[in-house]
């Protein structure tokens, strides 16, 4: 089992609760089967999907974790569905804004949602691993990058995010919020039982966290799932 939670922000006041976190003068990083409801200068909560989207529960578990945290932006991961399936799950929950990335194969899938109360978001771009949005909060002019993580199981895949996460760090001075799942650990107590943690793949992955100026904030709570 490992830890499913990591996250990182540069800029921004961002706490996290029950889940492993990373701040940086710049971003935020992720969750495995998990929700992270992410919200500047509030805190960050995660619960368990248990199956993705397609649980019966899901729905019911994403409207009590709403009324709990009143979330401007939630970040789905592992959701399983993608296309128009998901935006009818979507239009269940209690955000009126959303952007749907495929799922990888049967797994992946990633939605960040908002409420656009609280929030604006305008898409910048995305590919198979990743979404890029500004972020606007509606009491606030300044604006931010969220980057909605869910990196592909495949070593390769996921080398090639590595490195697009630093290039992009190259190029703006944004405030940046990474969340999501990274499909890798840096540290053996970041998981319970399996293997080993590979030493050369969580050093590539630290050189890209340390390259991206992330640091690591802590959690409350359940520290694995």
């Amino acid at each position: 089992m490992e830890n499913v939670s990591r996250s990182c922000a540069n800029g921004e006041e961002l706490n996290m609760v029950d889940g492993d976190a990373q701040v940086s003068d710049g971003g935020l990083v992720g969750s495995t089967e998990s929700i992270l409801a992410i919200i500047s200068n509030c805190p960050l909560k995660r619960i368990r999907t248990c199956g993705g989207t397609l649980n019966p529960t899901f729905c019911n578990n994403v409207i009590e974790l709403v009324r709990m945290y009143s979330p401007a932006i939630l970040i789905l991961t592992e959701t399983k569905a993608s296309g128009e399936r998901a935006k009818r799950i979507a239009d269940r929950l209690p955000f009126d804004g959303a952007i749907f990335d495929n799922i990888i194969g049967l797994s992946g899938g990633l939605w960040p949602l908002w409420d656009s109360s609280q929030v604006d978001i305008d898409e910048q771009s995305s590919t198979e691993q990743e979404i890029h949005a500004m972020v606007t909060p509606k009491y606030s002019s300044s604006s931010w990058l969220l980057f909605a993580i869910y990196a592909n199981p495949r070593l390769a895949e996921r080398h090639l995010l590595w490195e697009n996460l630093m290039a992009v760090f190259e190029l703006h001075s944004f405030p940046w919020v990474i969340a999501g799942d990274y499909n890798e650990v840096l540290i053996g107590e970041d998981k319970y039982g399996g293997r080993p943690v590979n030493i050369n793949r969580a050093l590539r992955f630290q050189d890209c966290l340390d390259t991206c100026r992330m640091i690591d904030i802590g959690f409350s709570g359940t520290r694995f799932t």
